[in-house]
């Protein structure tokens, strides 16, 4: 997917939310994925300083392969996000 997509999607979504996103967008390699999202996480909860996050965009790369299923054990075993 394009920058432009995405940058797009996320312009679509923000417009419900603060449009000034708390990090700048990240991408990561699929192997990297528990890391990447506990780090960005993390990373997000100390700029918001005791709020809640009230949005995590994650774009994968297609929509066939394992990693979706990952990413959702991630951020409901260890994140707490749904």
């Amino acid at each position: 997917m394009s920058p432009r997509v995405c940058k797009d999607k996320v312009e679509l979504t923000l417009k419900a939310f603060n449009r000034d996103p708390i990090l700048p967008p990240y991408q990561a390699h699929p192997d990297q994925a528990e890391l990447t999202l506990k780090t960005q996480y993390l990373e997000a909860m100390t700029k918001l300083q005791g709020k809640e996050l009230d949005l995590l965009i994650v774009i994968l790369p297609d929509n066939n392969g394992p990693l979706y299923g990952e990413l959702k054990r991630i951020l409901d075993l260890y994140l707490n996000v749904a």
